[in-house]
């Protein structure tokens, strides 16, 4: 069978115009006809809802570790055990750059919270939790998360706090009954953590608050508890659906589901460039909260396109590269400091066991010569 070839589908800020296809239905000899049976939307309620709201609206990048295939995959032990624990190898990684029309018609072919399926250019997507899991590699399990957020009492909401804050913090309740607490509050492995569940998990453009919520799943993933992840997506990807407004959730694992599918897209299509990997530098940024400082608000962190530049954009480009160089070298320097205090640490494991198997050895011949 030989490959399928579609016309490309012109975009003006991202926007497709649906007049082509009907021109191109009208006349099927036109050289500009696009092939609408790949393209066409499931009815006309959700190309009315591409045109009105779908496609003016920017996806939301999401955030992975920089994963080695070595035995700690390249991570910090707070990192990597918990991944490896969990089987979420293929979840953590940096994920891939989005392919925009794809997100962009699944999003508008998703109208109820009922659907099993999402049509795209003749596929029907699985979209079911159990389905998601298995594109991530995640086996299916109770979700404990949802019966913590559910019946979370006072003495629990303190253990959760002193699992994942420093010392001396406190939970903040606001006028309305809600709780949260400060990030900066964070213990460092859990501000790491939170970059990455706040972009992967249960999203978030909030930069100094946590919510509740956010932080008992915190502390379900630093403690171990069962958590259903394609569970948690699929109710936000609906939920996102839904709104008139805001970025658009998990573009690449849309993207990635799509291409599980077998979906036929063009490599001329446009796509997402995924910044924002997690490596040693930027987790060394995180989690001693410097990355806090310098975070965007969703609509300017959403932009697909580069901003037009200033008049003296050559100026604040040599002033930003100097910065960016300075704080690599201090990053750098960082990530040293924490290597070497990761490998204090497995050094006082290492005399701690050794004390242990040199008492019982000791205990073992002193009982044989009694």
């Amino acid at each position: 069978m030989g490959k399928k070839s579609f016309a490309k589908r012109p975009f003006s800020s991202n926007r497709w115009d649906p007049a082509i296809d009907k021109a191109a239905a009208a006349d099927p000899s036109s050289s500009t006809r696009q092939v609408s049976a790949n393209r066409k939307f499931v009815d006309n309620a959700a190309e009315k809802r591409y045109e009105e709201n779908i496609w003016a609206r920017n996806l939301v990048k999401e955030k992975g570790f920089l994963l080695h295939d070595s035995p700690t995959l390249g991570q910090p032990g707070f990192i990597s055990d918990v991944i490896i624990s969990r089987g979420w190898q293929i979840f953590c990684r940096h994920p891939i750059d989005p392919i925009v029309p794809l997100v962009k018609e699944f999003y508008a072919n998703l109208q109820n919270q009922g659907q099993n399926t999402v049509f795209v250019w003749e596929i029907d997507i699985t979209f079911t939790s159990n389905y998601i899991n298995g594109v991530l590699g995640i086996p299916n399990q109770d979700d404990e998360f949802v019966e913590l957020i559910t019946d979370a009492i006072e003495e629990q909401l303190k253990e959760v706090l002193k699992t994942i804050a420093i010392l001396g913090a406190q939970w903040l309740l606001s006028a309305k009954g809600s709780y949260t607490c400060n990030r900066h509050e964070l213990q460092p492995a859990a501000k790491v953590w939170y970059h990455f569940l706040a972009s992967r998990l249960l999203l978030s453009t909030h930069g100094k608050t946590i919510s509740r919520n956010r932080a008992i799943l915190l502390y379900a993933v630093l403690v171990g508890k069962p958590i259903n992840v394609g569970r948690l997506i699929i109710d936000q990807i609906r939920a996102c659906a839904e709104k008139g407004k805001g970025g658009l959730y998990f573009p690449s694992l849309i993207s990635e589901l799509c291409i599980q599918s077998h979906v036929a897209w063009e490599a001329s299509e446009p796509r997402l460039r995924n910044t924002g990997a997690m490596d040693l530098v930027a987790i060394t940024r995180i989690s001693s909260g410097r990355s806090e400082k310098s975070e965007k608000g969703e609509e300017e962190e959403e932009q697909d396109e580069p901003s037009r530049p200033s008049t003296s954009h050559t100026e604040s480009a040599s002033a930003a590269q100097s910065q960016e160089w300075l704080e690599k070298r201090m990053s750098l320097f960082e990530v040293q400091q924490f290597e070497m205090f990761e490998l204090l640490l497995q050094q006082q494991e290492q005399l701690c066991q050794f004390w242990v198997y040199s008492r019982d050895r000791d205990m073992a011949l002193k009982k044989s010569f009694q």
